[in-house]
């Protein structure tokens, strides 16, 4: 009998099944909705009410668009700020550093009127505080971006980041309402019509700080992993991802604050 001259073949190995892409709801988006919520809500306070509040009746109609427009432009010259943050101190210390900072600054800012200025000087004080205010809110949202785009794959962050959309529309909506309606109840409180609503905008965007240690991961494993690998390389990645997704909320947040 003669033999077959053909190779044998070796079995196929089986290829590995693939991961199952993370679920969309997850803990990780549950932060993050709630940031952008509290973060939008107070950024969108005053609008209602500041313009034409005794405490702006000494200051231009410039001045006070000016004031306006300092949160996002803040925001828009703090892009690259987040990761040079991130990099050193994670996903979590970095949105509760951006949301003590937002905090403290929207406290200083309703506590400006107690100090007696003259215009020019209250007007300086409001610019700082708003200022402040927008870089604070650049470092906890590009957290979140970061985080979300380095957990989710394929289509699921497009989902992620559009149901952030929507909760940061939600929230400004819900703000702009909630500050008329505290500044028309302050007047029967000890802290006055004007400084009610930036208190309780404080105290709101202090609400997810807590949250932040039991929901949020200090660093993403995927950023841990390729910050192990290659320290040096990782940071590029990031901080072109974060120069784009800025750039998109520095215009986002102008457009909502103008409007």
């Amino acid at each position: 009998m003669e033999r077959s001259s053909a190779p044998l073949r070796e079995p196929l190995l089986a290829a590995p099944a693939a991961a199952p892409p993370p679920r969309l709801l997850s803990p990780l988006l549950c932060c993050a909705w709630l940031v952008y919520g509290t973060l939008y809500a107070s950024v969108l306070m005053i609008a209602s009410f500041f313009p034409t509040s005794p405490s702006a009746a000494s200051l231009s109609p410039v001045t006070v668009g000016a004031i306006f427009a300092a949160f996002p432009l803040a925001t828009f010259l703090a892009t690259p700020l987040p990761p040079l943050v991130l990099g050193r101190l994670g996903t979590r210390a970095t949105v509760g550093a951006g949301l003590v900072l937002g905090s403290a600054s929207t406290l200083c800012f309703g506590a400006v009127p107690w100090l007696r200025l003259p215009p020019a000087s209250r007007a300086l004080a409001f610019l700082l505080c708003r200022a402040l205010a927008g870089v604070g809110s650049a470092l906890a949202e590009a957290a979140c971006l970061a985080a979300i785009s380095t957990h989710y794959a394929g289509a699921s962050v497009a989902t992620a980041l559009a149901t952030l959309e929507v909760v940061a529309g939600v929230g400004a909506t819900a703000g702009s309402a909630l500050g008329g309606a505290l500044y028309a109840a302050g007047a029967a409180t000890p802290l006055g019509p004007f400084a009610t609503p930036f208190a309780c905008s404080a105290a709101l965007q202090l609400a997810p700080v807590p949250l932040l240690v039991l929901l949020l991961p200090p660093r993403s494993a995927a950023a841990a992993a390729a910050a192990a690998k290659a320290p040096d390389a990782a940071m590029p990645s990031l901080s072109a991802l974060m120069d784009r997704s800025r750039l998109v909320l520095a215009a986002s947040v102008g457009t909502r604050v103008w409007l």
